[in-house]
């Protein structure tokens, strides 16, 4: 039985290692603003309908129109964008939320534009290494997680602590007072943040028609 079950996962493994490269018509943005329009190859996750976002942050391949196929990185062009079902999924090219990381730079995915930029960033964590219950040391899983960052403008990527989320948040909005104060009266929370940035943006909208 033990040999029956050694070859099944045999034969599985190709398949699941190669597993949702799928065809998904987008564009990409170059270094001089031209658009290319195209298929990107984007592999998604074993019985996921989402897209494997860890992987896109470093690369991504494409095909044109005209049949040739490459890999582009986010040294080479400025955004990408995916047509998923109908959705738009943005990717920007933007410094290592992480100074000193590797690489450079990264493809992070848009949540919500405007002056001030929201981003999600997608890394895996290790979990610790344990004796388990034969004795032996084994190490611990592996799982997907990800952490939002903001940027003001061509600012850097700043990221609220979850502990400190009141203060770090009222100080980065600290020039919108009526944004600080539903901040400090808990009427916006961590898990508020995308609204945050919505509300912001409209202020500073506002904002500039009155200076106009």
């Amino acid at each position: 039985m033990k040999k029956v079950y050694l070859l099944v996962i045999l034969i599985c493994l190709p398949v699941i290692h190669t597993y949702g490269k799928k065809p998904v018509n987008g564009y990409y943005i170059t270094q001089k603003n031209d658009t290319v329009r195209g298929t990107f190859l984007v592999p998604f996750g074993l019985l996921s309908m989402e897209p494997d976002y860890e992987s896109l942050q470093r690369r991504v391949k494409f095909l044109e129109t005209t049949g040739k196929k490459y890999t582009l990185s986010p040294k080479v062009i400025k955004s990408f964008v995916l047509d998923l079902n109908g959705k738009p999924i943005i990717f920007l090219s933007r410094e290592h939320p992480i100074s000193g990381a590797s690489p450079g730079r990264l493809f992070l995915r848009l949540i919500s534009d405007g002056y001030l930029k929201m981003f999600d960033y997608y890394f895996t964590t290790n979990g610790g290494s344990m004796f388990n219950a034969s004795g032996g040391f084994s190490t611990g899983s592996s799982f997907s997680s990800d952490k939002f960052y903001l940027q003001k403008g061509d600012g850097p990527l700043t990221r609220m602590r979850n502990l400190f989320f009141k203060k770090d948040m009222s100080e980065f909005v600290s020039d919108c007072p009526e944004l600080v104060q539903k901040i400090h009266n808990k009427e916006y929370r961590s898990e508020d943040l995308e609204t945050i940035v919505s509300e912001y943006n409209k202020w500073i909208a506002r904002r500039a028609s009155l200076d106009n």
